[in-house]
């Protein structure tokens, strides 16, 4: 078990970090905007399992390879770059995926407005007199077809999956695991325990803070429906921030700490 004191003195320290803004929290924040607050703290628990995964990594001496080799860090940071890069392109390529749904049911997306007001597409499909079908396709009949990849039958293991490739594919944060989290083992503790212990406080330190942030996001949802204009600004925002974000982590130095 931890110390008292040792979690006395841990806990601060760790909530100074989880608390900056870094790419794990703008994507959090962008996940409960687009696909609802669920979608959102699954963000969270994903960038939770980024952290245990790079716990396990210090544990094995992975994160070390990261510390010491610049081919096994560069190469990391170039991944981590790209796909950073990638979810920012998106926001700029396709403004569907930022249209929020008008009714928000704590994370499942039923519709976007302009689906939801077309009298067209809501007249396609009368499920009483085809029980037969039964499929998830039906469940979003009337949705456009350029509309499916917002309105996918699985937002939240879609979120929680990107959100792990987000903390995992970032370097810096193997690097600030393998440097933070020793710093708290006592010298006469078993160090394999107790480094596996702290990553699991730090993983929930994190996914408390950013759970927080996808509950206020998910209630700005609706506000966003309402005011196509500030969506617009946030979706570009957003865009920016993860390819600056992209750029930042190729050019930082390998001795900056991460940005939770």
């Amino acid at each position: 078990m931890i110390a008292f004191e040792t979690l006395a003195a841990f806990v601060p320290a760790a909530l100074a970090v989880v608390l900056a803004p870094g790419p794990d929290t703008l994507y959090t924040l962008t996940a409960s905007v687009r696909r609802g607050r669920a979608a959102g703290v699954a963000a969270g628990v994903g960038t939770g399992t980024g952290v245990l995964v790079h716990t396990a990594g210090a544990v094995l001496g992975l994160s070390l390879l990261l510390r010491t080799s610049d081919l096994a860090y560069t190469l990391v940071s170039t991944v981590g770059a790209a796909y950073l890069g990638y979810l920012g392109a998106q926001t700029f390529r396709r403004p569907e995926q930022f249209q929020p749904a008008t009714v928000d049911t704590g994370g499942e997306v039923s519709g976007d407005s302009d689906a939801s007001s077309d009298p067209d597409t809501s007249d396609q499909v009368d499920t009483s007199s085809r029980p037969d079908r039964t499929d998830s396709n039906d469940q979003r009949a009337g949705t456009p077809p350029g509309q499916q990849s917002l309105l996918d039958s699985r937002p939240v293991a879609g979120s929680y999956g990107e959100a792990v490739v987000v903390n995992v594919s970032n370097p810096k944060v193997a690097v600030f695991v393998l440097a933070f989290l020793p710093q708290f083992v006592p010298a006469t503790a078993d160090a394999t325990l107790q480094l596996s212990l702290l990553g699991v406080v730090y993983a929930g330190l994190s996914v408390a803070y950013l759970g927080t942030v996808a509950a206020f996001a998910g209630h700005a949802r609706r506000f966003l429906v309402d005011a196509p204009r500030v969506r617009r600004l946030l979706r570009y925002a957003s865009g920016t921030v993860f390819l600056l974000f992209a750029v930042e982590l190729l050019l930082a130095s390998r001795s900056t700490l991460p940005l939770a």
